[in-house]
C-alpha cells in the first residue's frame, strides 16, 4: 500500500469554526457541584512511573491533590517537604466514552512559569487493546511548552494536538501535528491565562475535527472516514484531566528547577458534550452502565449455570504463552504441561470487558490436574493492571483437589485487585516450572455476579473477646488475617483484653505490613456520619514508624489512607513506652480518601522504613455507627417456602418440618440433584444450615435468583466427607428462589438431609452499587491459629 498523503489545514478565524456547528443540544455534563468527585464517571492514575514523558510528579488520588471546592474541580500540584511533587490525573476509562459532537470545559490555569503542563485531553478507548499511538490521541488543551517559555509567553499560550499510527504497509509509525497559539494577541489584552477561566473547545465530526478557544479556531484536521490512517478517530473516546509538573514538553527534567509557584490550582468549572445537531450523524454516548454485564457470565465452556457467553474469535482469544500443548478434546480445554519450564495462557477480550457489577461475585470454573504443581489464576485491566491468586496442594486451593478428578472452584473477586470496568484478560494461568509432566483441564469458566455487602452499624467488632457488639468480623468466614510477606513473625504476648493478643516482630524484610482482609466488600456506610471511630489498643517501645490503614475499592493505591505514627509525633494519644494505650481515630480521618460504601481491607498495619522490634495489637472494633430502623432482626424463612426437590425417595416435606427423626432422601446413583425454595417474594437472606444424614454432598451450591433463570452463586462448598454433620452458611443478597444445587456425593447412594433452616429479614435490602475492588493481593495460605473459637489465617501477600 502506497503511504497516502495527510491534508492538514490550519486557520484562526472564529468564523471558521462556528461554521462547522450552527446549533447544539447538550447530551452530558459534569458541573462539579456535589460534595466530591463523581466515581461513576472519574477514577484515576497513580504513580510516579513519569507517564512515557519524564514527568516529575507523583499522581495520587488523595484529597489534597484532586477536590471540588465551590462548583470546581480542583487539581492541586503540591511540592512535599522532600522537594518532590504530587498531583492528580482524573480519567473517565471504563465509566464515559463518546464519540463525535462538541466538547468543552471551562478551565482556569495555574501560573506555568516554570515547569508546569495542565492537559485536558482524550483517548481511543481500545487503549488497552491497541495501545499508543494506534489507539489515538486528542489533546484539546495542553500549555507550558517550552517554546512559549522560552519565549517568555508562557502563561499566553496553550496548544493542540493529534496523535494516530498510520494503517500502512510502508510506514507504522505515529504521526501527530499540533500548534502554539497566542491568546494575547487574540484577546487585545494584558490578562492572561491564569487570571480568568476560559473555554477549551472541540468540534468532532466524522470529516474534520476543530480546537478552540473561547470560540476562536485553533487548529483544524481532516479525518475523512475513507481514510484508514485515521479509524483512531472513528471510534469513542474517554477523558483525562491532569496538571503535570516537569517532563517533555516544558522540558525540565529537575525538581530544582520548577519555579512555579505551589501550591498549583488548576479549576475545572464544568465538562460538557453535545450533540451538533447534524442530520447526517449524531453523538454517542456511552455510561459504564451502558456495557455493564449481568448474570452468569461465561468465558469458556457451556454450563448450565450459563446465562450468557463471550464468543470466541469475536469477544477473545485464547493465548498459549508458554509450555502448555492443547490436546485434542471437545469436551475441555485440556494442556499438557512439560516439566522444567514455566507454562502460562490467557482469555484476551477484543474490548474492554464491564464487570462493574461483579466486583463482590465469583470466578467459578470446573479444573482438574493429574499433577501435583501449583499455580495462580488471574485477571488483567486496562485501568488497574494485573492481579493473581495462587492455588497450591498445602494452601488455600478455593476447592481444587489435586487428584486427577473435577472439581468446582469459586473465588472471591475481591481477591483480584483490578479495575472491573476495563477487564482485559478474562483468565489468565500461569506456574513456575514442574518437576513432573501432567496434564491440567478447564471447563465452565464463569463469572456470577456481586453478592450484598455486609453493612453493620452501630459497634463493629473486628478483632476483640469481650466488646459488645452489633456484629462481628467472623475469621474465616467473612475475611482473614494476612501477613503481607511473611514480614511480621508472632511473639509472646500480654493481651489488652481476652486471652490473645495480635504481637509481632518484623522478619528483616526492611518492612512490614498486616491487614484484615474481606471475602467480600464491606458498607460502612452507618459509620460514615462525622462520630463515628475506628478503635483498637496498642503497645510498642520501638522507635520506628508505621502506619494504620484502610482500603476501599478494586484497583491499586486507589482508595487507600494512610496514617502516620512517627516517633516524637504519635498521633490520638498513642506513648511508645511498652505500655497499652486505646487509640480511637475518628472515621473521618479515612473517609476523605476511602469509599466507607465499599470497604475491602478493614484494618492495615504498614512499616516501610526498617525494623520494628515489637508492637502488639488488641480489641479492635469500629464503634458509633448509625443504627438501621428497619433491621427486624433476623427471622426463619423456611415456613413461608415452597420447597421441591428434583427427585425424592423420601419426601423433601421431612427436611422442613422441625422434625430432626424425618428426612429427604435423594434417588440413589447419580450426582446432580436440587432443592428449590420459593419465598414468594424477595428476602434479605442471613443464614442456611443444612443438618445432613450420612449420605451427604462433599460438593454443592446454595444460589439465589429472583426470576428463577439468572443465578448468582452463594456458596461453593467442597470436601465435605461423608457422615452426619451440620454445613453453616453465611448468605448475602435479596432473592425470591434459593437453590441448593448438589454435585458430588460423598457416598454411593443420593444424599440425605434432617432438616434445613434458613433464615433472613423480610423485605428486600437495598442491593450494593456497583462499583470498583482494591488491590486485594495475591494470598497463599501459610498457617493458622486460633482466637476465641474462630480461624486466623496468616498468609503472604505480593503488595
Amino acid at each position: 500500500m502506497l503511504i497516502q498523503k495527510i491534508a492538514i489545514t490550519l486557520a484562526f478565524s472564529a468564523a471558521l469554526a462556528s461554521s462547522l456547528v450552527n446549533s447544539k443540544t447538550l447530551v452530558w455534563e459534569d458541573n462539579f457541584d456535589g460534595d466530591s468527585i463523581d466515581t461513576s464517571v472519574w477514577t484515576y492514575d497513580v504513580g510516579n512511573s513519569g507517564w512515557g514523558n519524564n514527568e516529575l510528579q507523583n499522581y495520587t488520588d488523595n484529597s489534597d491533590n484532586a477536590y471540588i471546592e465551590n462548583g470546581n474541580l480542583v487539581i492541586q500540584a503540591l511540592r512535599g517537604a522532600d522537594g518532590k511533587f504530587t498531583s492528580a490525573r482524573l480519567k473517565s476509562i471504563g465509566r464515559m466514552s463518546y464519540k463525535y459532537g462538541t466538547i468543552e470545559a471551562r478551565i482556569k490555569l495555574p501560573d506555568l512559569e516554570s515547569g508546569l503542563w495542565p492537559a485536558f485531553w482524550q483517548l481511543g478507548n481500545d487503549f488497552g487493546q491497541a495501545g499508543w499511538p494506534a489507539c489515538g490521541e486528542l489533546d484539546i488543551l495542553e500549555a507550558g511548552m517550552a517554546e512559549a517559555l522560552n519565549a517568555g509567553k508562557v502563561n499566553s499560550a496553550v496548544s493542540g494536538a493529534f496523535h494516530w499510527r498510520h494503517e500502512s504497509d510502508d510506514y507504522t509509525g505515529k504521526a501527530d501535528y499540533g500548534q502554539s497559539k497566542n491568546l494575547i494577541e487574540d484577546f487585545q489584552s494584558s490578562s492572561n491565562l491564569t487570571e480568568d477561566y476560559h473555554i477549551f473547545g472541540m468540534t468532532w465530526t466524522p470529516e474534520k475535527i476543530s480546537m478552540w478557544v473561547d470560540d476562536e479556531a485553533n487548529e483544524i484536521i481532516s479525518i475523512n472516514t475513507d481514510n484508514p490512517a485515521f479509524s483512531e478517530f472513528q471510534q469513542k473516546h474517554f477523558l483525562i484531566l491532569n496538571l503535570a509538573v516537569g517532563g517533555n514538553f516544558p522540558q525540565i527534567y529537575d525538581n530544582n528547577e520548577i519555579t512555579a509557584p505551589m501550591p498549583a490550582k488548576m479549576y475545572v468549572d464544568y465538562v460538557r458534550i453535545y450533540d451538533n445537531d447534524d442530520s447526517s450523524y449524531s453523538t454517542e454516548l456511552t455510561l459504564a452502565a451502558d456495557t455493564a454485564k449481568r448474570g452468569n457470565l461465561g468465558i469458556i465452556g457451556e454450563g448450565s449455570e450459563i446465562t450468557e457467553s463471550l464468543r470466541l474469535g469475536t469477544d477473545t482469544e485464547l493465548y498459549v504463552w508458554n509450555n502448555m500443548e492443547g490436546l485434542n478434546n471437545s469436551d475441555s480445554l485440556e494442556f499438557k504441561v512439560a516439566e522444567g519450564d514455566w507454562f502460562g495462557m490467557g482469555v484476551w477480550m477484543h474490548y474492554d470487558l464491564n464487570l462493574m457489577n461483579y466486583q463482590n461475585g465469583h470466578l467459578n470454573f470446573r479444573m482438574k490436574s493429574t499433577g501435583n504443581q501449583g499455580f495462580e489464576i488471574g485477571l488483567a485491566s486496562t485501568n488497574g493492571g494485573e492481579a493473581w491468586v495462587a492455588l497450591n496442594p498445602d494452601g488455600e486451593s478455593f476447592g481444587l483437589k489435586w487428584d486427577g478428578q473435577w472439581h468446582l472452584v469459586s473465588i472471591p473477586l475481591s481477591q483480584f485487585g483490578v479495575d472491573f470496568h476495563t477487564i482485559n484478560q478474562a483468565l489468565m494461568i500461569r506456574g513456575d516450572a514442574s518437576t513432573e509432566v501432567f496434564v491440567l483441564s478447564i471447563d465452565d469458566v464463569y463469572f456470577s455476579e456481586s453478592l450484598d455487602k455486609r453493612s453493620p452499624n452501630g459497634t463493629f467488632s473486628l478483632y476483640s473477646e469481650t466488646i459488645e457488639a452489633n456484629s462481628s468480623f467472623e475469621l474465616g468466614t467473612d475475611g482473614n488475617l494476612y501477613i503481607w510477606e511473611e514480614t511480621l513473625l508472632e511473639v509472646s504476648s500480654s493481651p489488652y483484653e481476652g486471652s490473645e493478643s495480635l504481637s509481632y516482630t518484623s522478619a528483616g524484610a526492611g518492612w512490614f505490613g498486616m491487614s484484615f482482609t474481606a471475602d467480600n466488600y464491606y458498607d460502612l456506610s452507618a459509620f460514615d456520619n462525622g462520630t463515628a471511630t475506628l478503635n483498637f489498643a496498642l503497645k510498642s517501645s520501638s522507635t520506628t514508624s508505621f502506619q494504620i490503614g484502610m482500603k476501599s475499592g478494586s484497583i491499586g493505591n486507589v482508595g487507600q489512607k494512610w496514617i502516620d505514627f512517627t516517633s516524637g509525633a504519635d498521633p490520638y494519644g498513642f506513648v511508645r513506652d511498652g505500655q497499652w494505650h486505646q487509640i480511637s481515630i475518628p472515621l473521618s480521618d479515612f473517609s476523605d480518601e476511602v469509599d466507607m460504601s465499599n470497604v475491602i481491607q478493614l484494618f492495615e498495619l504498614l512499616g516501610v522504613n526498617g525494623e520494628i522490634s515489637h508492637i502488639e495489637i488488641d480489641n479492635i472494633y469500629f464503634s458509633g455507627g448509625d443504627s438501621n430502623d428497619n433491621d427486624t432482626g433476623d427471622q426463619d424463612l423456611i415456613a413461608q417456602a415452597t420447597v421441591t426437590a428434583s427427585n425424592e425417595i423420601q419426601p423433601i416435606s421431612n427436611a422442613i418440618d422441625s422434625d430432626s427423626s424425618t428426612r429427604w432422601e435423594s434417588a440413589h446413583g447419580g450426582d446432580s440433584a436440587w432443592i428449590l425454595l420459593d419465598l414468594g417474594e424477595a428476602e434479605s437472606l442471613k443464614t442456611l444450615s443444612i443438618d445432613w444424614e450420612h449420605a451427604n454432598a462433599s460438593a454443592y451450591r446454595v444460589q439465589g435468583s429472583n426470576d428463577a433463570v439468572t443465578w448468582a452463586t452463594l456458596v461453593d462448598f467442597t470436601g465435605g466427607n461423608a457422615g452426619e454433620r451440620t454445613d453453616e452458611h453465611t448468605l448475602g443478597g435479596s432473592y425470591r428462589y434459593v437453590r441448593l444445587y448438589f454435585t458430588e456425593r460423598s457416598t454411593v447412594y443420593g444424599y440425605s438431609i434432617w432438616e434445613l433452616n434458613l433464615r433472613g429479614k423480610k423485605g428486600k435490602t437495598q442491593t450494593s452499587p456497583p462499583l470498583q475492588n482494591c488491590k486485594a493481593p495475591n494470598w497463599q495460605l501459610m498457617g493458622t491459629t486460633t482466637r476465641a473459637g474462630k480461624v486466623l489465617m496468616a498468609s503472604t501477600m505480593s503488595a
